[in-house]
Order: C-alpha cells, then sequence, then structure tokens
C-alpha cells in the first residue's frame, strides 16, 4: 500500500476515518499501559508505521519518559505528525531500512500488517521488527482480523451502526466496508487469528497475551525470546 501515491483513504481523513473502528481510544490507552508496564524507565520504543502521530500522541505523555523512533514510508502521513525535539526521531522508510541489531526495549505496530500480502511480505516484517528488539522485550501488534465470510457479513452493519453511533461521516463506513472485504477475500491481506498466532510463533516471537478485541480488530502483546531464530 502506497499511501503517498493510492492511499486507501484521504490523508486528511486519517484522523476521522480512525474512528469508525470500535474502541480505538482504548487500544491506545491500552498499548501505553502495557508498554509502561512491560519496559524499563526511559525505554527507547520503535513505532513501525507511526504516520498519522496516533502512537507519539499516546506515549509522549507518559511519565516513563519513553524516547521514541517512528518508521512510516509515507511522507504524507509523517508530516502529520507533530515535532517533539529531543525524545522522537522520524524515519522515512521500512524497518528493514533501520540499522540491524537489538536497538530497542520495545515496539508498536499498530494497524499496519493487514496491508502486506501473506506471501512471506508479513512474515518477513515480523522478523524484521524482531531483529531490532532486544531480548524480552515487547512489541505490541495491533491488526485487522477477518475469520470468514459469514462472520464478515455479520459484522458488516454492526460496524456501519457503530460509525453512525459515534458521528463518523457518513460515506466512511460504507466505504470501508467492501474494501475490508476485498482485502480479506481477494487480496488475502486480512487473515484470522489462528494464522497471525502461527505467523507470530514463526517469525520468532512469544505470545505473552491477547490485549484487545472490538470486532474485526484485534491486538497482542508479543515477546522477543533470546534464543528466537530466523
Amino acid at each position: 500500500m502506497d499511501y503517498d501515491r493510492q492511499p486507501p483513504m484521504p490523508v486528511a481523513r486519517y484522523r476521522e476515518a480512525q474512528r469508525v473502528m470500535p474502541g480505538v481510544e482504548t487500544l491506545y490507552t491500552l498499548v501505553r499501559a502495557t508498554l509502561e508496564s512491560a519496559t524499563p524507565p526511559g525505554a527507547r520504543l520503535l513505532l513501525v508505521g507511526a504516520g498519522g502521530g496516533r502512537e507519539v500522541e499516546a506515549l509522549l505523555p507518559s511519565d516513563h519518559g519513553f524516547r521514541l523512533m517512528g518508521v512510516d514510508p509515507s511522507a504524507d502521513m509523517l508530516a502529520l505528525v507533530p515535532p517533539h525535539p529531543g525524545r522522537l526521531e522520524l524515519v522515512q522508510g521500512l524497518v528493514e531500512d533501520l540499522p540491524s541489531g537489538p536497538a530497542f526495549d520495545g515496539a508498536t505496530a499498530l494497524l499496519v500488517m493487514h496491508f502486506l500480502p501473506d506471501d512471506g511480505a508479513k512474515l518477513d516484517f515480523l522478523r524484521q521488527i524482531r531483529r531490532r528488539l532486544r531480548p524480552g522485550a515487547p512489541l505490541i501488534l495491533a491488526d485487522v482480523v477477518v475469520e470468514d465470510r459469514a462472520a464478515f457479513a455479520r459484522l458488516a452493519p454492526v460496524f456501519e451502526r457503530h460509525a453512525a453511533r459515534v458521528g463518523v461521516a457518513p460515506e466512511i463506513a460504507p466505504a470501508a466496508v467492501p474494501q475490508l472485504a476485498r482485502m480479506a477475500f481477494e487480496a488475502g491481506t486480512m487473515i484470522p487469528v489462528r494464522r497471525q498466532e502461527a505467523l507470530f510463533a514463526e517469525a520468532g516471537f512469544r505470545l505473552a497475551a491477547p490485549i484487545w478485541r472490538g470486532l474485526w480488530y484485534a491486538a497482542w502483546w508479543l515477546e522477543a525470546p533470546a534464543d528466537a531464530q530466523d
């Protein structure tokens, strides 16, 4: 997905479109709480897909004193992140463009992996993150999960009704549903929970705990064991 040339939504509407996701504020609150619990004070964190700035806004106010490096391939999305000199560094690119080696005490990858095909790209994405984490470091990963067509169809009207209830622009949710369906059932980039968790294990992560679920969205607390192998 090229957010600069072919964004799935206008970048200017990113924040409004995120509100369509049930429990989105709770997700970011839980990400902060988990990282505060699982990392040392002053932890250096890697934010994968940091464009838009939601992770930055959730984590910088923490009294844990996080130091953040955000990476994102989209210049337009990175432009939405407010500058915070001294505690935030932004890099336009991919995880593999960063120096290799365990440099980070923790990481996030929130609503990024569902854009990647499950043809080895998802597995490589996870491995690239793990290689940059210190032993025992947490990765908080959130993704869109679609179990099957029947479950998707059952939840679609709930998704649209929720969007209306929280005041999302009326055209956003109806446009999102067919786009999500195409990604799940044609492109195959959205996968079931069991496949997600199989990829985590294959990439060398240990599942510490599932931490959140809302309709088609889920988040996990993963850990990078010292003995993980590619």
